[in-house]
């Protein structure tokens, strides 16, 4: 199967290798664990994970913690690992800039970990645009920003990766309305 997105070539060739530079990374996992914790714990919770790569961190945390996970992907090759290490999500082959939810109430939350660095600004304005009408119903709009962060993270050894900053924002939508 042919890549969707000229930038899925990449990850078609990262492959595993991506998750071995990153998959273990500890603050990205303490963030997603203090972010699943803001979410439903109803095993009827959905979370979206938007650019699932390889599954690993993100959506494997995510069923673990008994929610549903929905993880998409414009990479066959990230798409196919996810399903073999994540037996317990859904996963779809498609471009989040083309990504419409069954139902605007379908997902309770959402990650984009690592998935927008690639876009240009105009594909990043699309994005967020996409991704809002995912989440907001006519009576709810906006997010709460509750926490924001910096941690470094330094890969391991054989990935040959300088140190770098990992910025994470959690949010929620208003409760208000």
């Amino acid at each position: 199967m042919a890549p969707i997105n000229p930038a899925a070539d990449f990850y078609d060739n990262l492959g595993i290798r991506y998750e071995k530079s990153f998959g273990h990374d500890e603050g990205l996992i303490a963030f997603i664990t203090e972010s699943l914790n803001l979410l439903p714990t109803s095993p009827d919770t959905t979370v979206l994970d938007i650019g699932s790569g390889t599954g690993v961190p993100t959506s494997s945390l995510v069923v673990s913690s008994g929610r549903k996970l929905y993880g998409i992907d414009f990479s066959p090759v990230m798409i196919e690992l996810s399903k073999r290490q994540v037996p317990g999500g859904n996963f779809k082959l498609t471009n989040m800039l083309d990504f419409s939810p069954e139902s605007p109430s379908q997902f309770q939350g959402a990650f984009a970990i690592f998935s927008l660095f690639h876009f240009s600004p105009e594909e990043m304005d699309t994005a967020a645009e996409r991704m809002s009408g995912t989440f907001f119903t006519p009576k709810r709009v906006g997010f709460e920003v509750v926490k924001t962060e910096m941690v470094p993270f330094q890969a391991p050894a054989d990935a040959e990766c300088d140190i770098e900053p990992h910025y994470y924002i959690t949010a929620r939508k208003n409760s208000d309305g």
